[in-house]
């Protein structure tokens, strides 16, 4: 597929969906989360374990020992 026939189907869709949310008459403000802290506590993280270090390298297309390897977008 044409990249710029995406970009413009994809625009289409959310344009469509910020008409559903206007009309749905949902402001901005009411879906905000506050929060008192904004940073986690590690030592209570369910995800804190070898085990999900293994499976997020085993899930990345590219990894070299401990780090994955990712290249920087175009749109930066």
């Amino acid at each position: 597929m044409d990249k710029e026939k995406i970009r413009k189907e994809a625009k289409q869709v959310m344009d469509k969906f910020q008409k559903a949310l206007d009309k749905a008459g949902i402001d901005e403000a009411d879906v905000q989360i506050e929060r008192e802290e904004s940073v986690r506590d590690a030592k209570d993280d369910k995800f804190d374990s070898i085990d999900f270090k293994k499976r997020m390298l085993k899930n990345a297309p590219k990894h070299d020992d401990d780090c994955i390897v990712a290249e920087r977008g175009d749109w930066v």
